[in-house]
């Protein structure tokens, strides 16, 4: 059995629904279009968020990277990155590293 994930408008918060023949999700809330790639950068920001939580820093690396392919400038991808690159978990392990070498 597969699982459908619902998607919801990051403007209005209403759900969105699959184009006809188009490669779009539209909200009939507020009318926004967002194209399927969206979501998919979105499932593989959690992949790599998982994989950092889990200390599997190279998986995490290679998702991250796959985000920052397509849009260099992702505050998200990019901490991510930094984090993997350095074997930390989150955010607070790397001040507590930075605390440590003081």
């Amino acid at each position: 059995m597969s699982i459908i994930k619902k998607h919801q408008c990051h403007s209005c918060g209403g759900e969105l629904t699959a184009g006809n023949g188009k490669q779009m999700y539209y909200c009939a809330s507020c009318g926004s279009t967002y194209d399927y790639e969206y979501f998919g950068e979105e499932q593989m920001r959690e992949t790599g968020e998982t994989h950092l939580s889990r200390g599997e820093f190279l998986a995490a690396v290679d998702a991250f990277n796959f985000i920052l392919e397509k849009n260099p400038q992702d505050f998200l991808a990019l901490r991510g990155l930094l984090l993997a690159s350095a074997h930390l978990t989150d955010m607070d392990e790397l001040v507590r590293e930075d605390k440590r070498n003081r």
